[in-house]
């Protein structure tokens, strides 16, 4: 009974700093409020001119480089690409772009898209802003991405399934199971558009079971809180208090009353079930395994044998989940977005992984061979792998008006993608 009234109290002091009744103070971190998308950018070129829609960019040096090639990656998603709650530094997409950097010895300029609560398609209402919105979708982020990209990152599925529904031991397990079959489709719709816009590599990456056997919850509230606060029961069951309230001629208070009523309620149903987690635990691993297939599945048909993109699953065990013997999720409740997101190891293991795959194909796959042959040629002579043979002009290209002797060397004029202007959702 003490447990539940501290909880309590705890809730109500979070609802507190959510509706301004009181300041946040400096033991508390401020990160469980909603945060720019570009708090952690330390790129020196000013927002302004950054690439429309970006939420990081920026360009890794070299320590020494010849010519004015660059070697261009592009990152689409959700939260695991955009890296919650980590540093830059620490998130996977820079470090696979550290990577190419040493491994080409060219500068890598990495464009970020990708932020908390993309859906694929079919965005809904914002109605979790602190949690993240669902659009610009992954289809949305996609059309901001110029047509000279070398590598493009993609992470998404699980907001389209909902995390919420996952962590919550009510779902049925048929809910998951058919949502997660649901990706494939647009999984692979905006894969094939990303084929046929452009000449680059795709690496698309995997989730992991959030939480299993080897999860310790006994006593732990950050999952009831993020249920309590993010699930669609609460908001729906606090908008209705709220709505109740305002007939009668008292909205502020009928709106945190409900909050306070419905979180509490909520949370308690949650702690009530903390101790058995076998429900969570298999939501999750029916998340992974169906979400894993058919991303799998999405890839191989719109690579169409290709070799063009890869799957890459980040493989974290049992003992990796939420709250496991070496965790590599975060748990920490004064930071309710990152909740069983990667930690810094984690996004080591995600970069770890998707080098692994690159290795595996060896450097000169990296390198676009139909984008702009000079610019190939320039990029892989200056990576040392080798120079393709091209094709001799004939007497009808020439004719033609075609690409003949004289070009050879020239640089080309690159296209300009499509761009589009969002809004800020938080």
């Amino acid at each position: 009974m003490a447990l539940k009234i501290r909880s309590f109290i705890f809730i109500s002091f979070v609802i507190m700093l959510f509706s301004g009744v009181v300041d946040s103070i400096d033991t508390i971190s401020p990160r469980i409020l909603p945060i720019d998308p570009m708090e952690n950018a330390r790129s020196t070129i000013p927002i302004l001119d950054w690439p429309s829609g970006a939420k990081d960019y920026f360009t890794l040096l070299p320590p020494s480089a010849q010519g004015d090639n660059v070697y261009r990656i592009a990152v689409i998603g959700d939260s695991i690409a955009w890296g919650v709650g980590l540093e830059q530094s620490d998130k996977y997409y820079y470090k696979v772009a550290e990577t190419i950097r040493n491994q080409l010895n060219m500068p890598v300029e990495v464009t970020v898209f990708a932020h908390s609560g993309a859906v694929i398609k079919n965005p809904s209402p914002c109605l979790t802003p602190g949690l993240g919105c669902s659009s610009p979708t992954l289809m949305d982020q996609a059309k901001n991405i110029n047509d000279d990209v070398d590598l493009i990152l993609v992470s998404g599925g699980i907001n389209d399934v909902g995390i919420t529904n996952i962590l919550d031991p009510s779902t049925p397990a048929n809910t998951i199971d058919t949502s997660s079959k649901n990706i494939k489709a647009p999984m692979t719709e905006l894969l094939t558009d990303l084929m046929d816009k452009t000449d680059a590599k795709i690496v698309v990456t995997g989730y992991y079971p959030i939480i299993t056997a080897e999860s310790k919850l006994g006593l732990d509230r950050g999952i009831a809180l993020f249920l309590s606060m993010f699930s669609e029961k609460s908001i729906i069951g606090t908008a209705l208090t709220a709505t109740e309230s305002a007939i009668n001629l008292n909205p502020l208070g009928g709106a945190m009353e409900g909050v306070r009523g419905i979180m509490q309620k909520a949370a308690d149903e949650s702690f009530d079930t903390l101790t058995d987690n076998s429900k969570r635990a298999s939501n999750s691993h029916t998340f992974y395994s169906i979400s894993s297939d058919s991303l799998r599945s999405a890839v191989e048909t719109a690579d169409n044998k290709e070799n063009r993109i890869v799957f890459v699953d980040p493989l974290f065990n049992d003992a990796n989940s939420y709250r496991a013997s070496d965790a590599l999720l975060k748990d920490n409740i004064f930071d309710l977005r990152s909740l069983a997101h990667p930690t810094a190891r984690g996004a080591d293991v995600y970069a770890d992984k998707i080098e692994n795959i690159i290795n595996s194909k060896g450097s000169d796959w990296l390198i676009s061979s139909e984008t702009a042959p000079n610019r190939m040629l320039a990029k892989l002579a200056q990576a040392g792998i080798g120079t393709p043979q091209l094709p001799l002009p004939t007497s009808d290209t020439l004719s033609a008006g075609g690409p003949g002797v004289s070009d050879i060397g020239k640089p080309l004029v690159e296209g300009q993608g499509p761009t589009i202007e969002y809004l800020p959702c938080v």
